[in-house]
């Protein structure tokens, strides 16, 4: 299956006022839970989506170019769990933030849970 890769938009967008918008990824392998997320942050004026993702493994390579402050991660993607792809960021950049945002009913949480991970606040 041939996934696109991800979305990137300009990173240094700023708000009226002049100071740095943060920067945010989403990773979710459902194009519209992404396009949904991404409408209602880019409505925020501090904060600008930098970058989308489909699976672990491009969301990975989207960090390492985009360095976002914050990764929205679901819990299900097709090739690893979200929960691992946050230890694996957290390894690879310790100073990022991840949410996890399952979105689908499973054993682990129940449905609609949203939870902070890998030193959100």
């Amino acid at each position: 299956m041939n996934l696109p890769k991800p979305k990137t938009m300009p990173a240094k967008k700023t708000t009226a006022a002049g100071s740095k918008r943060s920067k945010i990824l989403l990773v979710d392998d459902h194009p519209l839970m992404r396009r949904g997320q991404a409408d209602l942050l880019e409505r925020e004026a501090d904060l600008t989506v930098c970058g989308e993702a489909g699976t672990a493994r491009t969301a990975m390579d989207a960090i390492a170019k985009l360095q976002p402050d914050l990764v929205v991660v679901d819990m299900a993607l097709p090739d690893k769990d979200g929960l691992e792809l946050i230890k694996d960021i957290q390894a690879f950049i310790p100073a990022c933030r991840c949410w996890l945002c399952p979105c689908k009913t499973n054993h682990f949480m129940p449905h609609g849970f949203c939870g902070r991970a890998g030193g959100a606040t």
